[in-house]
């Protein structure tokens, strides 16, 4: 949480010689290297660690890893082979609804990075289809993740709609969310200060837990990252490039990050280290999909700048 890399990876090394089930320190191993840009070791620590004799769900555990993984990558495709794999191994252990939310939900939000709308919506609705309330609400927000990806305001104002409309149902871990969904449509509405509003509100209430987030997924730090792209459309980007530099310092090898940064630094004029950023990003995800959403983006932005 304090980027410091080298003594975080120190520690997770004597808590796996010490322990006499190593996995969530051999985990957190991964993490770290991903974090430091050292994907390669990253994978055959996991390659590594998924032969050994495992449970079910420490094998679950593992191969959601794999997904986090594949998806800092930009290689979405496999992150959907992982999340099936691991929501196949986690019937065996995880009630059906739990693992249909938490696992197999997953998939329509990769579908969406690879530019798959039509399939990310349909895959949500079979998801829906086997929930009832009040999961049935907490899927909102997979649709209004879809249609934020696709740039389809309509349909996001829709489903943010519906998630005003049951906001009294939700648990209090979905008011950050709200907000940041406010914060866009009042960007599209071209109501600045409101939106910044709303994004402050957003980031005071996530900041209590972010310290013990960061030390979790590596796919949460996007939580950030968008709320960073919102003040970003907002118009303060001293916010944005404050909320993106405290990410890469725990996660300095985060493209996507880099690639909102070098957004940032294109709205003020610095096209030059822009462009340093930008060409970073290209070289993390050099194995991505070339339909991944993020990546065409990059490109496109780098394009901007000739």
């Amino acid at each position: 949480a304090q980027g410091d890399l080298d003594a975080a990876q120190r520690a997770l090394e004597d808590a796996a010689i010490l322990s006499d089930n190593p996995v969530a320190s051999e985990l957190g191993l991964a993490r770290i290297e991903v974090r430091r840009g050292l994907h390669d070791a990253a994978k055959a620590r996991l390659q590594a660690l998924i032969r050994e004799d495992l449970s079910d769900q420490q094998r679950t555990q593992v191969i959601g890893v794999m997904a986090e993984v594949g998806l800092m990558l930009g290689e979405v495709e496999s992150a959907i082979g992982f999340i099936r794999e691991a929501s196949e191994l986690a019937k065996s252990f995880m009630a059906p609804a739990v693992r249909i939310f938490n696992v197999e939900s997953q998939e329509a939000g990769l579908l969406a990075l690879l530019g798959q709308t039509e399939a990310a919506i349909a895959f949500a609705d079979t998801v829906g289809a086997q929930l009832q309330a009040p999961m049935t609400h907490y899927l909102n927000f997979t649709y209004t993740n879809i249609f934020d990806t696709a740039d389809n305001r309509e349909e996001f104002r829709r489903w943010a709609r519906k998630n005003q409309e049951v906001r009294s149902q939700l648990p209090d871990v979905f008011e950050p969310f709200l907000e940041m969904e406010s914060a866009q449509i009042s960007i599209w509405d071209g109501e600045y200060d409101a939106a910044v509003e709303s994004l402050d509100r957003a980031s005071a209430m996530f900041e209590q837990s972010y310290l013990q987030v960061a030390q979790d997924s590596l796919s949460t730090f996007d939580i950030y990252i968008g709320m960073a792209e919102l003040y970003l459309e907002a118009g303060k980007t001293e916010k944005a490039k404050a909320q993106l530099e405290e990410i890469l310092r725990v996660f300095p090898s985060n493209a996507y990050a880099k690639l909102i940064l070098a957004e940032v630094l294109v709205a003020e004029g610095d096209t030059d280290n822009a462009r340093l950023f930008l060409n970073d990003v290209l070289d993390l995800w050099s194995g991505a999909d070339m339909s991944y959403v993020h990546l065409k983006r990059a490109e496109e932005v780098l394009a901007s700048l000739d």
